[in-house]
């Protein structure tokens, strides 16, 4: 068996003496890869941060479309009688929350339609754009309780999708 060679310092001293310029070289490239790499994962933890900023608004403005909705519909059936504007402007604000939903979808944040069809039902299926068959109704009521509970649902459904796309 070949006796195995020690390094001891002057050895690896001449060998850098000799390679100086492959080793310079070697050191300017490891140092841009460096800052290259460096650079590359600061930019997509702030792309990151600004995506879910931004997402984070879109959901602010679509749950207050959806609180706002709650309010009309609130007024609407608690009203003296049927109110054509204000049926008018609720039927609006729904699909203010819809096309609000669909821009979230197109950004990730995914919602099962059953919660807005659920939240237009509660708000439009009873008691809704007929002045013959409307009956006022209690601020406790079956019909109200009905509306705060699945704008609740879509509400949470939202922050639950965010929280899914962006886990901390």
């Amino acid at each position: 068996m070949p006796p195995v060679e020690t390094l001891d310092f002057k050895t690896i001293l001449c060998f850098i003496e000799q390679h100086e310029k492959i080793i310079s070289i070697l050191l300017r490239i490891a140092t841009l890869a460096l800052v290259v790499i460096g650079w590359w994962v600061v930019d997509r933890r702030n792309n990151k941060r600004e995506t879910r900023k931004e997402c984070r608004g879109a959901i602010a403005q679509c749950s207050e479309a959806i609180d706002n909705t709650i309010d009309s519909a609130r007024q609407y059936h608690t009203g003296e009688a049927h109110d054509s504007q204000l049926s008018s402007r609720i039927r609006f604000q729904i699909q203010r929350v819809a096309t609000h939903l669909k821009a979230l979808d197109a950004i990730g944040i995914k919602v099962a339609n059953r919660h807005l069809s659920d939240f237009r039902k509660s708000i439009t299926l009873n008691n809704f754009d007929s002045e013959t068959l409307f009956l006022k109704q209690e601020l406790n009521g079956e019909i109200v309780d009905d509306i705060e509970q699945t704008g609740c649902a879509l509400t949470e459904a939202l922050e639950h999708a965010f929280y899914q796309t962006f886990k901390p």
